[in-house]
């Protein structure tokens, strides 16, 4: 999605849960005064310009690094599914 296509997208948002590869480019803080959070759900914020943001008074977070040890739960336990045929198990029952 271009930077126009997002701003006509979140037109009247008043908070953005951005995707970790969606920019947060200058222009989407002018564009939309109503703005006041745009986090981002990655680790990283560097592409997004936090100097416009915080101009526009718009806060900028991010995503902390907590949802690794659930992903490897999630992985250690879809392991055991496939390996004790869990989910099969419970559709045939």
């Amino acid at each position: 999605m271009t930077t126009p296509e997002f701003i006509e997208a979140a037109a009247g948002c008043e908070v953005i849960i951005a995707h970790r590869a969606t920019p947060g480019d200058a222009a989407i803080f002018r564009a939309l005064p109503e703005l006041t959070a745009f986090l981002r759900c990655a680790v990283d914020i560097s592409t997004v310009d936090v100097v416009a943001a915080s101009a526009a008074g718009v806060v900028v977070a991010r995503a902390d690094k907590s949802f690794v040890a659930s992903t490897a739960e999630l992985a250690v336990g879809l392991l055991l599914d496939c390996a004790r045929n869990i989910s099969a198990s419970t559709v045939d029952y």
